[in-house]
């Protein structure tokens, strides 16, 4: 899931800035300035700020994914056999030190 997730985030990243580079844009004003037109900007932007949207919403569910999948593994660390063998032997290390 974090994985699908990461790669989806990648893909959007890379796409925002790529947006509106398919055509001729720049056209002469008549004042001999070139003036840069970007046909149908208003559908333009809802797709930027979709992709916005859809850029934040994914960096959220990463957080969330992130933080379930390090309490999970803290909590199989903690339960695991070796840990809980070597917390054994420090123990009765700093036991032995104090006696």
């Amino acid at each position: 899931m974090k994985e699908k997730l990461q790669v989806h985030l990648a893909q959007l990243k890379y796409l925002l800035p790529r947006f509106g580079w398919s055509g001729d844009y720049a056209q002469p004003s008549g004042q001999g300035v070139l003036v840069l037109v970007v046909p149908g900007e208003s559908q333009l932007e809802l797709n930027r700020r979709s992709v916005r949207n859809q850029i934040t919403d994914i960096e959220r569910q990463l957080k969330v994914v992130e933080k379930k999948s390090s309490d999970s593994s803290r909590k199989k660390r903690l339960e695991s056999s070796t840990f809980k063998d070597r917390f054994d032997w420090l123990h009765q290390c700093w036991e032995s030190q104090l006696s």
